[in-house]
C-alpha cells in the first residue's frame, strides 16, 4: 500500500494534480513490480534450443558436406566448390575447388595437426587451421567455430547472442566478432541441417550453401 501526504491543496487544480499523481503511482508501480522480464524468457528459450539442437547433434558420429562456396574481401574474391567430410573433432578432410582450379586446396585434420596441400603442389603443417590458412592464403576462415555453426550451433566456448525464427531454430547468431545468419534450413533424414549460412567479420563475407549432407 502506497500513501501520499498532501499540504496545502487549497485550490480545484492542486487537487486535481495531486489525484493524477496517487492514480498514476498506483498504476505504474504495481505494474513494475509483478512484470517478468523478456530477457530472461528468451534466455530460457534459447538455452532449450541450444540443449536440443546438441542433443540431436550428439547422435551424428560422422557427417560430409558437398555445396558452393564464395569469399569476398575488400582486396579479393574467390568462389568454388567445398566438400567437408568430418569424423571427430579433429579428424577432418575440407577440399576447396575452383573452376578453373587456381586456388583448389586441401586442408587435412588430425590429432597432430592440421595439413595444408595447395594446387602447386607445396604443403605446409600447423597446429592450427585458422591460422595456417591466414598464414598461406590471407583467408580469415575461423574453422574452430565453423565447426560448429555448419551444424546449426554456436561453439560452446564463446559467448554468442541468438535470434530464433519461427519455428524455433536459429536464425541469426553473433559469436566471437562473428555475424552468422541461417537463410533456411533443410531436413536429412532424422536430422535438420542449414542449407544456406552467411558469415562476416570486418570485411571478410562467406557465404555457404550445402547442396548436400550424409550423416551417419
Amino acid at each position: 500500500m502506497y500513501y501520499i501526504l498532501f499540504s496545502g491543496c487549497s485550490s480545484s487544480l492542486n487537487y486535481l494534480k495531486a489525484l493524477a499523481a496517487l492514480v498514476a503511482i498506483g498504476l505504474v508501480l504495481p505494474s513494475c513490480q509483478s512484470m517478468p522480464t523478456e530477457s530472461g524468457q528468451l534466455q530460457n528459450q534459447h538455452k532449450a534450443v541450444i540443449e536440443q539442437r546438441e542433443a540431436q547433434m550428439a547422435a551424428v558420429n560422422s557427417w560430409e558436406l558437398n555445396g558452393r562456396i564464395s569469399l569476398v574481401t575488400d582486396a579479393e574474391a574467390w568462389s568454388g566448390q567445398l566438400y567437408w567430410q568430418q569424423g571427430a573433432a579433429s579428424d577432418y578432410f575440407i577440399q576447396f575447388d575452383a573452376p578453373s582450379g587456381q586456388g583448389a586446396m586441401q586442408l587435412l585434420g588430425s590429432n597432430e595437426g592440421v595439413e595444408l596441400r595447395l594446387a602447386n603442389g607445396q604443403s605446409f603443417n600447423a597446429k592450427d587451421a585458422g591460422t595456417l590458412l591466414r598464414q598461406e592464403t590471407n583467408w580469415d576462415i575461423p574453422l574452430d567455430g565453423l565447426w560448429y555453426w555448419v551444424r546449426g550451433l554456436p561453439d560452446p566456448q564463446m559467448p554468442v547472442k541468438l535470434t530464433l525464427d519461427p519455428q524455433g531454430s536459429i536464425q541469426d547468431m553473433k559469436q566471437n566478432g562473428w555475424h552468422v545468419q541461417y537463410e533456411n534450413y533443410q531436413q536429412y533424414g532424422a536430422f535438420s541441417f542449414p542449407r544456406k549460412i552467411i558469415i562476416q567479420h570486418e570485411d571478410m563475407r562467406i557465404r555457404l550453401i550445402v547442396t548436400q549432407w550424409t550423416v551417419s
